[in-house]
């Protein structure tokens, strides 16, 4: 996230992140005793230079690494959406600045571990919904900082809008204390 903060792109092409095909793609095409990040049948679907060492480091830092395969999947895609997320919400608050992103790729044509946001079945990744959100009209980003948060507003319709931000924390135990609310 910190090499993305400092990004002055104009204009962005051909970016992505890898996650792996849905779960039932997967055991539609691979043996079930295939069924496993480190496998070699795993990893031949996967065509990136050392493309599951990759998926492991950038999941180690964000969840536990597991060794499940349906947890692996799942928790894959979803650092592949956050990692687009995150790039296309900073690119997104710098509008004019930067005047566009496209993330590489929309779709495959097998049950691959790639850049894609739906599967050769046409199932859907988790980065595909995200992406419905990240790009919509109108969204609110934060960013953290050092020590504080900072919220943008992006409005890509033609029509101004009024909104009025309320922020929460919560303690461990589910208690919310309200720390600010601005229109």
């Amino acid at each position: 996230a910190s090499a993305v903060k400092n990004d002055r792109s104009r204009f962005v092409t051909e970016f992505g992140f890898q996650a792996p095909a849905c779960l039932e793609t997967w055991r539609e095409y691979v043996g079930k005793d295939a069924l496993s990040p480190k496998s070699a049948v795993v990893q031949h679907h996967n065509k990136q230079v050392k493309g599951t060492k990759r998926l492991y480091h950038f999941l180690a830092e964000q969840f536990n690494v597991p060794e499940d395969f349906d947890e692996f999947v799942h928790k894959s895609q979803i650092t592949q959406a956050e990692s687009l997320k995150t790039c296309i919400e900073h690119w997104r608050c710098r509008k004019f600045l930067t005047s566009g992103a496209l993330f590489w790729q929309l779709n495959d044509c097998w049950p691959v571990t790639s850049w894609s946001v739906i599967d050769c079945e046409l199932r859907p990744k988790a980065a595909y919904w995200y992406a419905r959100r990240f790009f919509a009209p109108l969204i609110v980003v934060c960013r953290e900082n050092e020590e504080t948060f900072e919220f943008y507003a992006v409005n890509d319709t033609m029509e101004e809008h009024s909104l009025t931000l309320e922020i929460s924390s919560f303690d461990f135990h589910g208690n919310s204390d309200e720390l600010h609310r601005t229109h």
